[in-house]
């Protein structure tokens, strides 16, 4: 009688995996943790024929980044039937949520400064410059987590103030990086500009405005600089453009009086469009490959999540940024995304404390609303 017991316990067991992801006997996010960031990913969702060329690379990406986070910061994964089925077999249940958004860059539309969340009035640089799309996209995002209780302050999307979340990058305290796209979008001139981001973003008193370097593009500020410290920042290699590479530094170097500037390697590699054909993600030629932008990672208060890329300087890079910070540094695979125009902080949105807790907890318990 007692083998027959312990084998329904065993079938249980095995059930429960097959059913709702792998089983844990605890809680795989721990939202009491000291000093831990949540970041929250998604998928595409199934209708989004955008992606489609691409859907395996991200789902096979969310699932390697997932669990490269799973023990050190949290991770909440977002997704619709059809992704989350794809996640079941290789994470645990209680961090997906089956929700799908309407756009896998969540570093965008949702909100910069994790400690003091803002959001600004995303803009339209990645919809075909449709200003109602994106203001869509967002208002979709926003109602589905204020509806789980996350909070955060709107008055600078209330005041039209236009700006992607990718295009905000900070050290957690006293710095924070834009470029010029800022002033442009918004019609300020770079002191103006300044004010503004320091009135918004608390704590802050420093503020560099680099010059943009797809002009064409998105122009965001995360592809050319992280803090990897709160006084050592990584920069992009710009060799291929001297003026761009001078004007850069000297900003950074002007804003931020004793920063260290550690250049990445020369591994930028440009977007093959030669078999391009129109419509899905790897192929849009508006937009320029981030393969090879290491500073597109993600800082926490004790890690840096770092894109690799199969290149022969991935290592040495690695080890430079580990010399240079207290945080431990976790290299992420970002090939299978990268050619998007994006990889690891592109795809990430953080949180920290109540408003972590609530994500966590909505995922953990499958908390549903009107909105999300």
């Amino acid at each position: 009688m007692k083998w027959l017991i312990m084998y329904n316990i065993v079938l249980l067991y095995s059930l429960v995996s097959m059913i709702s992801g792998y089983a844990v006997d605890k809680y795989t996010n721990d939202e009491n943790k000291p000093d831990a960031h949540l970041i929250v990913i998604s998928a595409p969702t199934s209708q989004d024929d955008y992606y489609q060329s691409k859907y395996d690379d991200i789902i096979n990406f969310d699932i390697k980044y997932a669990n490269s986070v799973i023990g050190k910061d949290n991770i909440v994964v977002l997704g619709d039937s059809k992704a989350i089925d794809r996640f079941k077999p290789h994470l645990p249940d209680d961090i997906l949520f089956e929700k799908g958004m309407w756009d896998i860059w969540m570093r965008d539309p949702t909100t910069v400064n994790p400690y003091n969340p803002v959001q600004f009035r995303l803009t339209p640089a990645s919809y075909e410059n449709d200003q109602t799309l994106a203001d869509n996209v967002q208002n979709f995002f926003t109602k589905c987590f204020k509806s789980l209780g996350v909070t955060f302050d709107e008055t600078p999307k209330d005041e039209s103030l236009f700006m992607d979340g990718g295009n905000v990058v900070d050290n957690y305290a006293d710095k924070i990086v834009v470029t010029e796209r800022f002033m442009q979008d918004n019609k300020l001139t770079k002191d103006e500009a300044k004010e503004k981001l320091k009135r918004f973003y608390q704590g802050v008193d420093k503020v560099a405005i680099v010059p943009v370097d797809d002009p064409d593009g998105l122009a965001h500020s995360d592809g050319m600089v992280m803090f990897i410290s709160e006084n050592v920042a990584l920069v992009t290699n710009y060799a291929y453009n001297s003026t761009l590479r001078n004007l850069t530094l000297a900003e950074l170097k002007t804003a931020f009086p004793g920063i260290e500037l550690i250049e990445d390697a020369d591994t930028w590699t440009p977007k093959d469009t030669s078999k391009c054909v129109g419509g899905n993600a790897a192929c849009d030629k508006t937009i320029p490959s981030a393969c090879g932008l290491m500073v597109n990672g993600v800082l926490t208060n004790k890690y840096l999540y770092i894109p690799t890329f199969k290149k022969p300087t991935d290592q040495s890079m690695l080890n430079t940024i580990q010399s240079k910070t207290n945080q431990t540094v976790v290299p992420i695979e970002a090939l299978g995304v990268c050619e998007m125009g994006g990889n690891v902080r592109c795809l990430s949105w953080q949180l920290t404390g109540e408003n972590a807790k609530r994500v966590i907890q909505a995922a953990r318990n499958k908390v549903f609303t009107q909105y999300c």
